[in-house]
């Protein structure tokens, strides 16, 4: 009734700000009951600052990839053969964030941000049959960040805290 799945991915970036990484995850799943799956996963990712950050000219060519250590728990239910509901939380910690600091004389950017982002995600799932399928999903997160340890939380550029997909 318990699976485990052990990972272990290993990235080489190449280029400018090469070097490689070895990260770590585990997906574990729970049969419960004949329909009620409980499953959690954990892991590290890496991802490597972008052109622009470690350009000679203006970016900073000794930036390190940053990292995001990722939690999920959540159930999957199988209404029928065709039908299931999955919900689901999640966390992500990020660590190294390449940050542009502001001030009268131009700094190069630097790896000393932090980020979290957490939420959870409901999704509805009817599996092909004859010629209908289709899925709908509701996301409400929130995504934060810190440029330096004495700055308070602020919203990511980019955070979307309510976001719903119908397919």
């Amino acid at each position: 009734d318990l699976q485990v799945v052990p990972g272990l991915r290993f990235d080489l970036f190449r280029g400018d700000s090469g070097g490689e990484a070895l990260t770590p995850r585990l997906n574990a799943r729970y049969q419960l009951t004949v329909s009620v799956v409980l499953k959690g996963s954990s892991g590290m990712n890496v991802q490597r600052p972008q052109p622009q950050e470690v350009a000679n000219s203006f970016g900073n060519p000794s930036l390190l990839p940053f990292r995001s250590y990722e939690t999920s728990a959540g159930v999957e239910w199988k209404m029928d053969e065709a039908l299931s509901v999955d919900l689901q939380g999640f966390e992500k910690e990020l660590r190294d964030v390449v940050v542009f600091p502001t001030g009268m004389v131009p700094e190069p950017p630097q790896g000393t941000g932090i980020g979290r982002i957490y939420g959870m995600e409901l999704l509805i799932r009817h599996k092909p049959v004859g010629q209908f399928f289709g899925w709908v999903a509701y996301t409400l997160q929130k995504a934060q960040r810190k440029d330096s340890p004495t700055e308070p939380w602020r919203l990511f550029g980019w955070d979307q805290t309510h976001i719903f997909t119908a397919l």
